[in-house]
């Protein structure tokens, strides 16, 4: 059996928006997601940093603002 890493991009207003093989295209999703609010995301290298070290991230620290959107790494049995 392989084991796959998907990683699960959510919006707390849209739910699930997109199911991802690769962590930058992941981390691209949450940045377009975000675009209209005025944040300053996190960098790809911190984006990275949490993946690997609790499997998910948030794409901001501000919590002013009432849009936010997480990634969250799976394990997928292939």
């Amino acid at each position: 059996m392989k084991n796959k890493r998907v990683y699960i991009v959510w919006g707390n207003q849209d739910g699930n928006i997109g199911v991802y093989t690769n962590k930058k295209l992941a981390y691209e999703s949450s940045i377009n997601y975000m675009k209209h609010e005025n944040i300053t995301p996190i960098s790809y290298s911190k984006f990275c940093k949490n993946i690997k070290d609790s499997y998910w991230s948030n794409i901001h620290n501000n919590v002013d603002v009432q849009t936010n959107v997480e990634v969250t790494g799976y394990w997928l049995n292939v």
